[in-house]
């Protein structure tokens, strides 16, 4: 197996396990990671270790930051939201938080 072909599995795997709890994402997380990966092995230095490894942390890295972008809420409340359970409302309406109170979630 290639370099490449390694590093499209670990891209995939880790979007497979960061989309979870929002499949409809999937598809962009994998671009999100293609994207990190690229950018990764242009800084790659082969006494660091392997290509896949170096690039590991950089997509999961990437992934998780685009959750962050497009979900404002906290693992812990998105999974009170698909079990049905309620939510507090001053987290849901985040116009009326203040921006160092929204980084919390």
């Amino acid at each position: 197996m290639t370099d490449d072909e390694k590093i499209e599995e670990m891209i995939v795997r880790l979007a497979r396990k960061h989309s979870k709890f929002i499949p409809w994402e999937f598809d962009d997380m994998v671009q999100e990671g293609r994207i990190a990966a690229w950018n990764a092995a242009k800084k790659y230095d082969g006494v660091r270790g392997t290509l896949t490894g170096w690039c590991s942390m950089r997509v999961s890295g990437a992934m998780l930051d685009y959750m962050r972008r497009i979900d404002p809420l906290s693992r812990q409340h998105r999974k009170a939201c698909l079990n049905g359970l309620e939510v507090a409302p001053e987290i849901i309406n985040l116009e009326s938080m203040s921006f160092r109170e929204r980084s919390k979630i």
